[in-house]
């Protein structure tokens, strides 16, 4: 009987969490790739937190959500660099034009973008917008300058059955990963 590798297995996993209407969905993504054996850190934008609170996202990692990066300036440490030391790669589920956006221009004005940019390591990116919005000239250059560095940014194209800039299911956007990791 022929076993299937697991390519999770003990990795660690920031998953960051852009603001759009697929948010529901990756804590089912969360939920799957800790099932895995994978060490999943969420990192959630201000506007993520508008659908869907942390907590679940503590639930389904089993790890705390960084949702900011001043917050630990108390003990004059920082997760951002940490954790991007950490991690294997990198997952942006959904990741919306305004992210996707930032990263593209190397901004970093907050926990997620900073903590990307702060990365090494590839980064998955799953689209997810309005098709109006993610057909914008501005948007695919944006998405075209990304690809340029494919070693670094991978994307995981919108499902094409439906309209564009939806986002894969979970399985399906493990399923994306798997094969560029393995």
């Amino acid at each position: 009987m022929l076993v299937e590798e697991n390519p999770f297995q003990g990795k660690h996993i920031i998953f960051g969490i852009s603001g759009g209407n697929a948010v529901w969905q990756s804590v089912e993504t969360v939920t799957q790739l800790t099932k895995l054996g994978a060490d999943v850190h969420v990192v959630m934008t201000e506007n993520a937190m508008k659908f869907v609170s942390p907590i679940s996202f503590q639930r389904a990692s089993g790890n705390k959500v960084e949702t900011d990066m001043w917050e630990k300036l108390t003990d004059m440490s920082s997760t951002h660099v940490p954790l991007s030391k950490l991690a294997d790669f990198a997952i942006i589920a959904p990741a919306t034009a305004n992210i996707i956006s930032k990263i593209a221009g190397a901004i970093a004005d907050d926990t997620l973008t900073t903590m990307l940019l702060a990365c090494s390591v590839p980064i998955f990116i799953a689209p997810c917008m309005n098709p109006v919005m993610y057909k914008n000239p501005i948007m695919q250059e944006n998405i075209t300058r990304l690809k340029k560095y494919a070693d670094h940014y991978k994307f995981i194209e919108p499902d094409n059955g439906k309209p564009c800039g939806k986002i894969l299911a979970p399985q399906e956007i493990i399923e994306a990963v798997k094969m560029e990791i393995k």
